[in-house]
């Protein structure tokens, strides 16, 4: 019997062990907590009136915790000091550090920012009202703020709001009321008492709630703003059947609508003429850069300080900003001097507007990285070097478009590291396959980009190509040269044309037409690839590559041919863009129509294949 109860003893604490060990075969603890906190009690109660602590406390059903409460939790009427949010356990505690104005209501949104404290699940939209008063104010005013040139959403842009407001108002004074927009772009400005409102957008990043630089990302509206609130009756039918022929009842349900709550501002980046110089950087000897905080109207006027050098000592690179400009030293002498010292003059204003000439001294200093060798030891990007030649040379490196098939209706292009003394034709050749062993040479036109500094060369087809042809360019040993004495490797790459029928044609027709428009056919990925005017109802795009293409249109007001941003001083929105809200599918060999009544606002962006627009190609 004994044996027998240290048998039984045994197996039971064995079954027990392997239960222990065999973790995966017992309960896993159900699904994924996915409910966000739910709020309990508060005190005060949300949309209480006289209010005078300095503490609120709300209660959730479980352990929360706040993300980032300085930036993510907003105060309106925004008060000096931002109240004090923190999580301890189930509750939620805000103190106000600063004295709360009498009769006033307060909302706080604390947006996404409460979650629970295990999952991270987040109290969506979550805000909170009190009045220091007897009365509740509960008008609100909603909508959303985009991206004046892209139309994009923009988020974390602060809007704010004036009662009372003069011609130095937006510059001083704290907004009366505020609300931040999401990701979606969007916000709700709420506990607004009654009255007419002027508003506007700015990207607040010092927390100011005013408009405090020229430059800042900031929207206004025209004209003023006024809340209002009604109620409306919406009715839902109960059908007898499942035909729905007989009805059983109808119920009505009150609700309360808010407005205006579709209001869109459209932020843009002031352009002034009060650019100053920022930094300049010198990361080779032969090139520097020097940065500005705006474009720059026109060039500065550079002079060479400690010496005096006669002729021309640099080239400038085009950049498609003009507020970092690249200067390539053509002097061998000055390359070779570790400092520089320059004196730049060029157009600004003052605090009072009134024009003037700054004057900035730099030092421009060449340091040698340690992790990098000497310059002579880069090797040349298109390389075919011959290992019996001496290692020491150091080739002018370039890139060029030979990768794949050359653009039907493009040209060759090489681009190089360095400023290129301009080639004749005699440094490249071009020639057309005859048969396995002969190659004819063929004609060719050739240019620059930019003569006063030459990056790319572009090399032309005198004739039409061929694409079922096979081709070959070759540039000579030493044939290119820098302006800084280094020369090209020989190089030799065949090539073959796409074929004319690879391409699509786009025809947007703009209906209805309107005055001084201008048409841009974007990537995928929203780079501008060209721009058309609306001279007439259509708009052409054609030979482009298949793929999916966006367009836009903007309406040139000042009929200088680009697009313009706005003035807060002058009070002039930027100039109006209009995205079509399509994307185009274009296919080889087709053409594709759409007519676009861009009057017709739609927030969806949706791919078509405009099946029944599809024309092929004659």
């Amino acid at each position: 019997m004994r044996n027998y109860r240290i048998y039984l003893t045994a197996t039971i604490c064995t079954l027990l062990l392997c239960q222990c060990a065999n973790r995966g075969s017992g309960p896993q603890g159900g699904p994924k907590d996915e409910t966000p906190p739910i709020v309990i009690k508060s005190n005060p109660a949300n949309g209480s009136v006289n209010f005078s602590g300095n503490t609120i406390t709300i209660d959730f059903n479980e352990n929360i915790s706040v993300d980032n409460p300085t930036q993510n939790v907003v105060m309106s009427p925004p008060t000096k000091n931002k109240p004090t949010v923190k999580a301890l356990g189930h509750k939620l505690i805000v103190s106000f550090q600063d004295t709360l104005q009498p009769d006033a209501t307060y909302s706080l949104n604390f947006g996404n920012s409460i979650v629970d404290y295990n999952e991270s699940n987040p109290l969506r939209g979550y805000r909170f009202l009190f009045a220091t008063g007897p009365t509740l104010d509960s008008l609100r005013i909603e909508g959303r703020v985009v991206d004046a040139e892209t139309l994009s959403p923009l988020e974390k842009i602060t809007v704010g709001i004036y009662a009372h407001e003069t011609d130095s108002t937006f510059a001083t004074k704290t907004f009366d009321y505020v609300a931040v927009t999401d990701k979606n772009g969007q916000f709700c400005i709420d506990g607004v008492h009654e009255g007419t409102y002027s508003i506007y957008a700015l990207n607040d990043l010092q927390g100011l709630y005013h408009y405090s630089q020229p430059g800042q990302l900031v929207a206004f509206c025209d004209s003023a703003i006024t809340p209002t609130v009604q109620t409306d009756i919406k009715s839902d039918t109960i059908w007898a059947d499942t035909t729905r022929t007989s009805i059983d009842s109808v119920i009505t349900h009150r609700h309360t609508v808010f407005g205006p709550d579709n209001i869109e501002l459209r932020a843009f980046k002031e352009l002034t003429l009060a650019q100053k110089f920022s930094r300049s950087s010198r990361e080779t000897r032969e090139r520097f850069n020097l940065l500005f905080t705006d474009p720059v109207s026109e060039l500065p006027d550079i002079t060479l300080l400690d010496t005096t050098v006669t002729t021309p000592w640099y080239a400038i690179e085009k950049t498609a900003k003009r507020d970092s400009l690249l200067y390539w030293i053509t002097d061998s002498a000055l390359v070779a001097c570790d400092t520089l010292r320059l004196s730049i003059r060029y157009p600004s204003i003052d605090d009072e507007e009134v024009p003037i000439m700054r004057c900035d001294t730099i030092r421009l200093t060449f340091r040698k990285k340690k992790s990098q060798g000497s310059s002579s030891s880069l090797k040349s990007k298109s390389s075919q070097k011959n290992p019996t030649e001496n290692k020491a040379v150091t080739y002018l490196t370039f890139s060029h478009t030979l990768q794949k098939a050359v653009d039907y209706f493009d040209s060759i292009r090489f681009t190089f590291d360095e400023p290129i003394v301009i080639p004749d034709t005699s440094a490249v050749h071009l020639s057309i396959q005859v048969n396995d062993s002969t190659w004819n040479p063929i004609g060719y036109q050739m240019q620059v980009d930019n003569p006063d500094c030459p990056l790319k060369l572009l090399v032309t087809l005198n004739d039409k190509p061929d694409p079922t042809a096979i081709y070959k360019v070759q540039i000579d040993s030493m044939g290119i040269h820098s302006i800084y004495g280094k020369g090209t490797d020989r190089f030799s790459k065949p090539f073959q044309f796409t074929k004319e029928e690879d391409y699509a044609n786009l025809f947007v027709k703009v209906v209805p037409r309107p005055d001084n428009a201008i048409l841009e056919l974007l990537s995928d990925k929203g780079e501008v690839l060209e721009t058309q005017p609306l001279t007439e109802d259509e708009v052409a795009f054609y030979d482009k590559i298949p793929g999916n293409y966006k367009v836009r249109m903007y309406l040139d007001a000042n009929g200088n041919g680009k697009w313009d941003t706005g003035s807060v001083k002058d009070r002039r929105q930027a100039e109006t863009m209009y995205n079509c809200p399509k994307t185009f599918n274009l296919r080889a060999n087709w053409d594709v129509e759409e007519t676009w009544e861009y009057q017709t606002t739609s927030k969806s962006s949706e791919t078509d294949n405009h099946a029944d627009k599809l024309k092929k190609l004659k």
